[in-house]
């Protein structure tokens, strides 16, 4: 809802009118308005104070409404959280750059008009009962109070430029007495250029007499002028000469320098082979130690290898030994075992022949069959050795 609004400006000629200053919502207050004489200023986040039972509340302006980049004449808006209620504000100051600050009241509106009303809706929904009118003395001493607070402002206002005028009074004296210093200064000067100019014209005349001398010695001087010429000219070419041989200097020290940088790079160029085949050394000098290492241990295991190998050898001659040895004795008790095996069968036959009659004798094949049995346990002890020395 618009509301009346009395704008002091706070810098100059800037002036801010305001258009509305509303709840938009139950949490945001928006001023609307429009800026005069603030072309080429900018503006910082805006700022307002208002006063509310005598004490002032600060709020920031909400960056939803940024950039706040003035016009002169374009509407201009702010938005600022609701912390107080705009039933209850006395005073109101927004700030909007540090040499710019607006004063100026927000009025009470009439019943069921303005942001009063919005703030009420928005405080109840329910339907309020219709306020009595107001006595026409209490309207009269409110319109006095408010007539009285703009005075005081107003007064407050004027106080402030009177003080700003005495302090300008007070400069332009300063200044102006500065000034009559400054002018007694050159007055002062103005007398001693006119006692100066006096000398000056005294020594004029008396350089108008000496100026005849001074043709001579100007004569004379033109010879000796003349002479120097002549001087320089010899000069001149002797400095000729030796400019050209200070370049022909330069050249030869110009070659010189490209052969010392030719020859420095060639040394370092050297330095760096010779670096690289120190380190190429080195590692091959590693190289070498740890192959001798590796050397003198396959040493030693071919040592450690020949010495199991060579008991080894000792353990399978000795193990060789005993196996012929074995043999032998095997081979002689099988002899022994054929041998009482043949008696044995022999003992037997001559028993059976004994016992039994002529008639019911019969040849048997006791004798071949032991012989057999006895070789193929002989063959199994042999293998058994065998197998087991192997």
């Amino acid at each position: 809802m618009a509301r009346t609004l009395e704008p002091v400006a706070g810098a100059g000629q800037v002036v801010f009118e305001l258009d509305r200053f509303e709840l938009a919502n139950e949490d945001q207050y928006q001023l609307l308005g429009r800026w005069f004489g603030v072309r080429g200023r900018r503006f910082i986040r805006p700022t307002l104070t208002v006063t509310v039972d005598d004490q002032p509340i600060r709020v920031l302006a909400d960056l939803d409404d940024k950039p706040w980049a003035p016009e002169d004449g374009e509407p201009w808006r702010a938005a600022f959280p609701s912390r107080f209620q705009a039933d209850d504000v006395q005073q109101a100051e927004l700030t909007v750059a540090p040499d710019i600050t607006i004063e100026f009241r927000v009025p009470d509106s009439e019943p069921g008009e303005g942001s009063k009303a919005g703030a009420k809706a928005a405080k109840s929904r329910q339907p309020e009962p219709p306020a009595p009118a107001e006595p026409i003395q209490d309207r009269a001493l409110t319109a006095l109070r408010h007539e009285l607070a703009t005075a005081q402002r107003r007064q407050d206002q004027l106080t402030r430029q009177l003080d700003r005028a005495e302090s300008d009074r007070a400069h332009a004296t300063a200044r102006l007495d500065e000034l009559l210093g400054n002018l007694s200064e050159a007055l002062q000067d103005r007398d001693q250029a006119q006692s100066a100019r006096d000398q000056a014209l005294a020594r004029l005349a008396d350089l108008d007499r000496r100026h005849g001398d001074i043709a001579v010695g100007r004569d004379a001087a033109l010879e000796e002028r003349d002479a120097a010429v002549q001087t320089r000219d010899t000069a001149v070419q002797a400095h000729g000469a030796a400019l050209e041989e200070r370049d022909a200097a330069r050249l030869e020290r110009d070659a010189a320098r490209q052969e010392r940088d030719a020859a420095l790079a060639d040394r370092s160029a050297a330095l760096g082979a010779q670096t690289q085949a120190e380190s190429e050394r080195d590692s091959a000098v590693v190289s070498l130690t740890r192959a001798e290492e590796d050397r003198q241990a396959a040493q030693t295991l071919l040592d450690q290898a020949q010495i199991q190998r060579d008991e080894a050898l000792a353990a399978h001659d000795e193990a060789i030994r005993e196996r012929d040895s074995i043999r032998g004795t095997v081979n002689q008790l099988n002899s022994e075992r054929a041998q009482h095996a043949s008696s044995r069968g022999a003992a037997m036959v001559m028993r059976r022949a004994t016992q039994e009659p002529a008639a019911f004798r019969t040849p048997t094949p006791l004798l071949p069959r032991a012989m057999a049995v006895i070789f193929m346990m002989a063959v199994i002890v042999v293998l058994l050795i065998v197998l087991h020395v192997a």
